[in-house]
């Protein structure tokens, strides 16, 4: 079961910003609006 884990990180993280991965999803849309 742990591979779910890492699959459903990468949706939501490809969700928010393949780029901004590393920080949370909060800081994505404040980095969307400065570029």
């Amino acid at each position: 079961m742990p591979v779910l884990l890492p699959l459903a990180l990468c949706g939501l993280l490809a969700a928010c910003g393949g780029e901004a991965a590393a920080p949370p999803p909060a800081a994505a849309p404040p980095a969307a609006t400065q570029a």
